[in-house]
This record gives structure tokens, sequence and C-alpha cells, in this order.
């Protein structure tokens, strides 16, 4: 055992003295509160410059209903179309569009544009969007049908849950702390992405290295190459443990400074194509600061943390034991780990694609079986946790993972054992099976 916590706390404390590990602890969550500012600062001041359309309406079929809207100015010409053309290419219009008279098909319409610089997606369709809206208002004007009565078809709804409204903010159910859930969610989930790929790699570099040097030929003079293995691992992982809990500590806090001496809201995000596609205008409304912290105080953090922490552990003691294994089984070829780990890396992609249909419905089949799934668990777990999922669903789970942890350790330990003190000689996938029962 003291052979064991030697090579652990060796294993920890060359990597946390190094000048890498300490930049990257500090930097991180600095580089985290500078994405911030810098997509607050892009969505400000992204907006688009002001644009000017010419229209040609041949049979008048939007009437006068096209406006300003947003950056884009429309002005109407009663020039045929020849000449209009001409006045578009001369003077500084940015667009041209042109509706013909025998335009409107039932309730379908074709037009024509010309633009001097090309068009991005989002600005045809809200020129789309904006002639479509100045056909419903024409037709209705014609039908003489009075707008007080057709506006009164319209009706808004918002739908709330009834145990947060009769708690008066108290039950943990409202729309923004889903929203705020959903962004948990991910994150979590994305970290346990990064850490399966970080620190499972550097287990396996620090098994290649001490292989390749021939330094693993003295040490297992005097230590069994399972604790050797097993020794790397916890060394590993406690770094990574450490360094998660510094980024968890300094990254809030380091946003909130960042926020209050900036006067960043949420409102100069919502500029930003990839927000207003996610997000609803209404519930954007809802995310200043001030009701995103008091959404966290909400979570169920007593269970979010530890299960966190648990789904952190296991994930990494599955796959940086596999890991570890490649790191033994390969030879002085570096290029040998990239058929080898794609057994191991198939499983963390399909698991991180998962993150966010399962996050749209944490209670569904599969978001159940990913979360069960030990392979997959490690990641989509955390991902649920933010929606409370059944206790025994979440007490399975990790049964399920702590009971894989145990048996890829053996497995792998079997493999490593072998394949550490195997010297020229390429190894392949039914070569590793096979050392299995050596």
């Amino acid at each position: 055992m003291n052979k064991l916590w030697t090579i652990t706390a060796r294993e920890y404390m060359v990597r946390v003295k190094s000048k890498s590990f300490i930049l990257a602890t500090l930097l991180t969550p600095l580089a985290f509160g500078a994405f911030f500012v810098f997509s607050a600062l892009i969505g400000y001041y992204s907006g688009d410059k002001e644009k000017t359309a010419l229209v040609l309406d041949e049979g008048k079929l939007t009437g006068s209903y096209l406006s300003e809207d947003g950056n884009l100015s429309y002005v109407y010409t009663d020039l045929d179309a020849k000449k209009a053309r001409e006045e578009y290419e001369l003077n500084e219009y940015d667009v041209f569009i042109q509706i013909p008279s025998n335009a409107a098909n039932g309730n379908k319409a074709q037009a024509t544009y010309l633009s001097k610089e090309k068009m991005g997606i989002n600005g045809i369709d809200d020129i789309e969007e904006d002639i479509e809206e100045a056909f419903r208002l024409q037709r209705i004007e014609t039908s003489q049908v009075d707008q007080d009565i057709i506006s009164s078809f319209d009706v808004k709804v918002n739908i709330e849950n009834a145990d947060f409204l009769a708690s008066k903010g108290k039950s943990n159910e409202s729309k923004l702390n889903t929203l705020v859930g959903s962004g948990i969610g991910f994150i979590m989930g994305f970290l346990m992405y990064m850490v399966i790929f970080i620190y499972g790699g550097m287990v396996m570099r620090s098994v290649m290295e001490e292989k390749i040097n021939r330094i693993v030929e003295v040490i297992i003079s005097s230590v069994k190459p399972f604790k050797l293995m097993l020794g790397k691992i916890l060394g590993v992982g406690a770094v990574g443990l450490s360094q998660l809990l510094v980024w968890i500590i300094l990254t809030p806090i380091i946003l909130l400074v960042v926020s209050y001496f900036m006067g960043i809201d949420s409102s100069q995000f919502s500029s930003m194509s990839d927000v207003n596609a996610a997000i609803p205008q209404e519930q954007l409304n809802e995310l200043s600061l001030s009701n995103i912290i008091m959404e966290l105080g909400r979570m169920n953090w007593v269970l979010i943390i530890p299960v966190f922490i648990i789904c952190f552990l296991g994930g990494f003691f599955i796959y940086s034991s596999m890991f570890a294994a490649i790191g033994a089984a390969m030879g002085d070829d570096m290029g040998e780990s990239q058929s080898l780990m794609i057994p191991i890396i198939i499983p963390v992609i399909i698991a991180f694609s998962l993150i966010m249909p399962i996050i749209d419905n944490p209670n569904g089949n599969l978001a159940i079986f990913g979360s069960m799934f030990p392979l997959f668990s490690p990641i989509l777990l955390p991902a649920r946790l933010a929606f409370d999922p059944p206790l025994w669903q979440v007490g399975l789970s990790i049964l399920l993972m702590i009971g894989t942890v145990v048996g890829m350790i053996w497995m792998t330990g079997k493999i490593y054992r072998v394949g550490i003190l195997l010297y020229g000689k390429k190894t392949s996938l039914k070569e590793l099976a096979k050392w299995l029962f050596y």
C-alpha cells in the first residue's frame, strides 16, 4: 500500500508543481471571463450597417406596408422595371426588390431581388418575412375587414408551472429555471467530455514515456505492474480533480466580477444569431444577472455537486484505465495509438452528441438509457442533474458505473502487465483481447 501511495503522490506532485499546470489552472477561468466579455462585445457591436432597399411593386400588392425593419429600410418606386433597375444601380441602394403584378397565386407569391453585396441566408429570410407581412396587411385592407377584429384572433399564451406560481417562486419549476438548468447540464456534460480526453490522454502519455525510455523496467523490479498502473491513474485523477475544483471556484467569481465592472447584461447577447435561434426573445429578456443568480440558488446543489464529482471520478477511471492499457500496449511507433484509440473515442463522441437531445427531453427513454449505460453515463448523467431525475435512476447509474470501473481496471490491468514489457511488436485489438486470458 505504501508503494501505491508513493506512486500516486509522485504522479500528483510532479504535475501540480509544473508551470503548465499552474498556468492552465489560473488562465482557464480568466479565458472564460475574456470569452464572456468578447461575446458580449460581439453581440453589442455586430449590428449590420444601415441598408436601403428599392422596391418595385408593379401590382401594388403590398400597398405601402413595406417600411423600415431593423437595419433595412424600404423605398417604393413607380418607375418601370428598366428605369427602376437603373436607379438602383446609379444610387446608393443596397437591394432592389421587384414584385410582379402577377406575383401572388393564392397563398404563394414570387418576387426577385438584386444585391450589390452577396446576402446571407438570414438577410434573405428577413426580407421574405417583411414582404409576407406586407401582403397580409394589404389583403386585410382590401378585404375591408376591421383590423381590430382580426387582431382579436391572435392570442399570446404564457404557460407556467402551477407549483411555481402557488409557491410564489419557491418552486424549482419555472421556465427560466429550466433554461438555466439546460445551460448547467450542457456545461457539465461538456466538462466531462473534456476531462476524459485531457486527463485520460495524460495517463496514456505518462505510461508511453516510461515504456519508451525503458524507465519502467527499473520501476517494476520493486512494484507490481498493476500497482504502477493504478498509482498513475490515481495521481493523474487527483490532479484533474484539484484543477476542476479550482475552476469551479474561480470561474463564477471571475464572471461575476467582469459582469459587475463592465455592466454586461444578457441583452447585449440578443443580436447574436445563435442565441436568437435557441432562446425565445421573451426568455432572453428575463436573463438578467440577478434572475440567473436567483435561479442558480434554486438548483438542487446537494445532489448536483456530489453526483458530478462521482461521475468525474467514474468517467476518469473508466477511460483513463483504457488509455493506460493503450499506452502500455504501444511500441516505439507513436502512430500505433491512433487505431487502438478508436474504440475509446467513439463512445465519448456519441455521448457528447447526445447531450443536447437529452437536455431537450431529460426524462425520455434516450435520456434514461444514456445515463445508465456506463460508457455514456459519466457525460450524460451530469447533463440530467439540473432536471431532478428520479433518485433511483441516479443511484442505479452510479452502481453500474462503479461496477464498470472495477471491471475495467481489472481488464486493463491484465493488458498492462503484459504490454508494459513488450517491445518491437505491433499490437492489434485482437492481440489485446488475447492478453486478457493470459
